[in-house]
């Protein structure tokens, strides 16, 4: 059973047109309280629409605080590591016992080798020794490392760079 606009006075009309938003063209071949009850579920969807976007706005936002703070505190440590390194090269020192724990600088070097079909083209031809055969052929670096030291020979691109790091126990 249709609800018509008869069976309403202004003051419900005005009322639903308000509710219902003032450019709406009342339609009455639905009965009114389920056109009420179905604007006040649209409402709600649309509201937790919008809540789910400022959770992802929120979480965006959190993430990006945490990573910020994160990259803060690495940046941090780091430049506190360049003080004790430098306050041991200064004092001539490689490692330092205090209370708060110990502090050591270690010396390695870093190795750096050409890209791999180069250095694969180099090796066969002058250490093919130091090259494993499965169904790729790969260079050992272990082995051609003591080759290169024992020839003296240097390979095209490879270099070696001494690195300092700074290692705390306690």
């Amino acid at each position: 059973m249709a609800i018509t606009a008869r069976e309403y006075n202004a003051d419900d009309l005005a009322f639903l047109k308000d509710l219902l938003g003032n450019d709406t063209d009342l339609n009455f071949s639905e009965p009114v309280p389920v056109i009420i009850q179905v604007q006040k579920y649209i409402g709600a969807i649309k509201g937790l629409e919008r809540k789910k976007e400022a959770f992802d706005t929120y979480e965006r936002m959190a993430i990006t605080f945490y990573d910020n703070k994160m990259t803060q505190c690495d940046d941090q440590v780091e430049r506190l590591k360049v003080l004790i390194q430098n306050q041991l090269n200064e004092i001539k020192l490689n490692s330092l016992a205090t209370p708060s724990g110990t502090v050591m600088l270690r010396h390695t070097t870093k190795k750096t080798w050409p890209a791999a079909d180069a250095l694969l083209a180099w090796v066969k031809e002058r250490f093919p020794q130091a090259i494993k055969t499965e169904t790729v052929e790969t260079v050992i670096k272990k082995d051609l490392t003591k080759l290169l030291e024992e020839t003296g020979e240097i390979c095209p691109g490879y270099s070696e760079e001494e690195v300092v790091s700074l290692g705390i126990r306690g």
